[in-house]
């Protein structure tokens, strides 16, 4: 039985789209911590108009983020899906002429619809993840204010969302990398009439691997059915933070 050559996702083009999205949050943060903490000091709970002035810079301020990152998705995020399906491409086509099997990779509707799916859920997912921060944001400043906190306590309340915002950001990155290349792999061998795949967990570079996933490799499975692991059949990559991938089992 031959096999190709595992494709792993492109870490170059995941590490730069991350810190870009890490940059981009880490500003979105900053601001907040600067101009709300400014205008909530300003406005102390002893003045009536003073919740509403905070209510208002809350909203301007996450309608401007909600622009920029908008912004940002149209500059990156689109970008990071379409620099990671080219890359999958690229690498699968030189394990198939490493094969043997000379053929050239098109983009097909099927490609194309794939990718117009993949871009929706990672643009999705960008966005939940600074709705999240926001939204426990502008909690912090009503449990503040009623509360009638200080400035320093409402900061120090929203540095509290720095590590899960930004550690949630990065898990995005890794797994939608992941997702990216599996999906696409699957959907060429689907193309190529290859029908069976060997499981291989590769090692794939985890502190703490998922034990069914790492004795699953070598196992052979129908593509279209996954490979049963843990009472469900799922394909690699498909479960959050899984890194194993595929291998292609040849026709000839």
């Amino acid at each position: 039985m031959r096999t190709l050559r595992p494709i792993k996702k492109n870490q170059g083009i995941a590490t730069a789209y991350d810190l870009k999205f890490q940059d981009i949050l880490n500003d979105m943060i900053k601001d907040y911590l600067i101009d709300i903490g400014y205008i909530y000091q300003m406005n102390p709970p002893t003045l009536p108009e003073s919740f509403n002035n905070i209510e208002k810079a809350v909203k301007e301020k996450k309608d401007k983020w909600d622009e920029l990152i908008w912004a940002f998705i149209l500059a990156n995020t689109v970008n990071f899906v379409a620099k990671t399906y080219k890359a999958t491409d690229r690498s699968l086509q030189n394990a198939l002429t490493e094969s043997g099997w000379h053929v050239a990779l098109q983009e097909t509707p099927e490609i194309s619809r794939l990718v117009k799916i993949l871009v929706k859920d990672n643009v999705d997912l960008v966005k939940s993840v600074v709705n999240e921060f926001q939204d426990k944001a502008g909690l912090a400043v009503t449990r503040n204010f009623v509360l009638d906190r200080t400035k320093d306590q409402l900061q120090e309340d929203i540095q509290r969302l720095i590590p899960k915002t930004l550690a949630r950001a990065g898990l995005v990155v890794r797994d939608q990398s992941n997702k990216i290349n599996n999906v696409i792999q699957k959907a060429r061998f689907t193309e190529l009439g290859i029908t069976r795949v060997m499981w291989d967990h590769g090692g794939a570079y985890r502190k703490e691997p998922r034990p069914t996933h790492e004795a699953s490799t070598g196992v052979v499975f129908n593509l279209s059915e996954g490979c049963l692991i843990d009472g469900e059949y799922i394909q690699p990559g498909e479960k959050i933070g899984c890194k194993c991938v595929y291998r292609a089992v040849l026709p000839f």
